[in-house]
């Protein structure tokens, strides 16, 4: 393999893992930036967490109904 491929190999992999990510739902933002209308609280929270680091805004955490995942969300955000 040549060496500026292999270079690129760890690049690749990341935008790899992303890319499905993204495909398998697991980041759930809403396109207009609202996750009150998800039906699923679960998904909700999951689309608010999202929402709050995409925005870097621990205020949006605090509609998160999980108690783990919003204290997780305001510790990660506001630690940053």
């Amino acid at each position: 393999m040549k060496p500026a491929i292999k270079s690129q190999i760890p690049v690749l992999a990341f935008i790899t893992i992303i890319f499905a990510i993204l495909l398998s739902g697991c980041v759930n933002v809403n396109k207009a930036g609202d996750c009150k209308d998800i039906k699923s609280v679960q998904e909700r929270d999951s689309c608010y967490h999202s929402l709050a680091h995409a925005n870097d805004d621990s205020a949006i955490c605090k509609k998160i109904e999980d108690k783990l995942l919003k204290e997780h969300c305001i510790t990660h955000i506001e630690g940053e």
